[in-house]
């Protein structure tokens, strides 16, 4: 068997090597016998007539004809104003509170973009086309297209105006030039696109990224303001961060509002003083919930802003521990030890606890100060001594370190008499101690 396939093998070889002879031969005689000239046959021109013509006259008839033979007659382009009924949106009137109603501002904006305008009644906003679509013009720039608008209840009625390359002004078609338009709810996303106050982008999160902190009202200038702070009473205060992350209080209270200027809130009243500020609100306080409203300077945005007021860990119990009844040199001068410091002290005299520790408050520099909280910290009020159920006391109010809470201490006296003076720590004279006798005159 494997003879047989060798064979076969080998018999297909000799046929392969006869077929490429027979091939390679033919090959061969084709380029001999081929001839070596190129046939080449002589183009012969043929005469051709010209087409017989299309006019069915002579030429003479055609002469007789008058001039002109053609004439244009010229018409030019009719110009319409464009509709732009579904291309404008309203967005209602400035509802800042201290808007003028006589001089509201209508808020506009153009389908398919971002930019607003906001515009008195009866004012032209000008309008350009570009790139396929309708936009307000930069600064409202004049522009050869514009509209004006008044108010119409809760709905603005617009007029359309075009003017030609001739400046003629159109006003067709009607149902163009002069339709009302409803007021649109702008999302709160788009509300406060683009909108910054200072530094800081304004969004929810700006009260927080402004240091803002609320506790309350302000116990010690309700009780100790005096004539000077007689316009903050009652009123709540919000401690702030300015740009440059120096501290700064403000004061709101019922028909108040906030301006920011020259990098801070001030507190106004809402009328001229308040226009074309960025301005915040106080809606109202709902137990610890501050709910707040801010507000661009033209009114074409606001948002809502929440607070709550801030917990603040103070226990007197604490502070009230630190004072210590040492002695009495008069009837208005008393020792009193101060976290084992001995102090004198009179009515009305303030004391400040500071990282230092206790300090007096006996420069009108210092009381500036803490009023205007650049000093903060516990503060002690010494109001003198008292009578009591117990007996005698020094009495005094101490404030928390925001002033948003207070508490009444009582420092107990003993008292004893004393013929012969004592020496204090610092080996000094010390008229002694508290007579009975003195408290009594002094009440």
């Amino acid at each position: 068997m494997y003879n047989n396939k060798k064979n076969q093998i080998i018999f297909l070889n000799i046929g392969l090597a006869a077929l490429s002879l027979f091939f390679l031969v033919f090959a061969a005689g084709y380029a001999i016998l081929r001839s070596k000239e190129i046939p080449y046959s002589e183009h012969i021109q043929t005469q051709s007539s010209l087409p017989k013509t299309s006019f069915e006259k002579n030429k003479d008839e055609y002469d007789k004809i008058a001039p002109p033979f053609l004439s244009l007659d010229f018409r030019p382009l009719s110009f319409r104003i464009p509709d732009l009924r579904r291309k404008i949106l309203y967005f209602g009137t400035n509802e800042r509170p201290d808007r003028d109603p006589e001089s509201a501002l209508l808020h506009f904006s153009i389908i398919g973009t971002q930019r607003t305008t906001s515009t008195p009644s009866s004012k032209p906003v000008y309008l350009k086309y570009q790139n396929g679509k309708y936009i307000l013009s930069e600064d409202n720039t004049p522009t050869s297209l514009w509209f004006e608008a008044s108010l119409e209840g809760d709905q603005a009625h617009v007029s359309v105006t075009m003017q030609d390359e001739e400046g003629n002004l159109l006003d067709q078609p009607e149902e163009f030039s002069k339709f009302t338009l409803p007021k649109q709810n702008r999302t709160r996303s788009s509300n406060a696109k683009n909108w910054e106050i200072g530094k800081w982008r304004v969004d929810g999160t700006l009260l927080a990224r402004q240091r803002a902190r609320w506790y309350g009202k302000d116990q010690f200038l309700d009780l100790y303001g005096g004539d000077d702070f007689q316009h903050l009473l009652g009123k709540e205060r919000i401690d702030f961060e300015d740009e440059e992350n120096k501290n700064y209080s403000v004061y709101l209270g019922e028909n108040n509002v906030l301006i920011w200027k020259d990098g801070r809130w001030k507190e106004v009243q809402p009328g001229p003083g308040s226009l074309n500020y960025p301005l915040i609100h106080l809606k109202k306080i709902e137990g610890r919930l501050m709910r707040l409203e801010i507000w661009s300077p033209d009114g074409d945005h606001n948002l809502p802003l929440n607070m709550i007021k801030a917990a603040e860990p103070w226990n007197p119990k604490n502070e009230e521990k630190c004072f210590q009844f040492a002695g009495a040199r008069t009837c208005h001068q008393f020792q009193v030890k101060v976290d084992g410091k001995r102090m004198v002290l009179r009515p009305d005299d303030w004391i400040l606890k500071t990282k230092d520790g206790w300090i007096k408050l006996d420069s009108l520099e210092k009381v500036d100060e803490f009023i205007e909280r650049k000093l903060v910290g516990p503060l002690l009020v010494f109001d003198g001594p008292v009578e009591t159920d117990e007996g005698k006391v020094l009495k005094g109010t101490l404030f928390s370190p925001s002033r948003a809470d207070m508490a009444t201490i009582e420092i107990k006296v003993q008292q004893k008499i004393s013929s012969s003076p004592t020496l204090n720590e610092e080996g000094e004279e010390d008229i002694e101690l508290l007579i009975e006798e003195e408290l009594d005159n002094y009440q």
